[in-house]
């Protein structure tokens, strides 16, 4: 139903890639565990569900990683929709 892409191929390979090279980031301390330890020192402070904000999405909340840093959909077929609904995403968490 969809015109054939590499687009998930290229964006799993560029991710690849950027491990390879030590590209990281540290994950949001929103995000890291809350174990009892964790909380102790800040770990899991300061996350906002997603879900109680409309269409499950958080302004301003980071991930650890840009969106669309790897994953790039094309034009054609469904992925023209997924581009719209990932540029979507972007304006209601408020991204440049």
């Amino acid at each position: 139903t969809a015109p054939k892409s590499n687009t998930a191929y290229a964006g799993l390979a560029a991710a690849a890639q950027a491990v390879r090279k030590g590209i990281t980031v540290q994950v949001p301390e929103h995000l890291r565990s809350n174990s009892k330890f964790n909380k102790k020192v800040g770990g899991g402070s300061g996350y906002d569900y997603s879900h109680d904000h409309e269409d499950a999405i958080t302004p301003g909340q980071s991930y650890g990683v840009e969106p669309g840093t790897f994953y790039q959909p094309g034009g054609k077929g469904y992925e023209k929709n997924i581009a719209e609904r990932l540029a979507y995403w972007r304006q209601l968490r408020g991204d440049s």
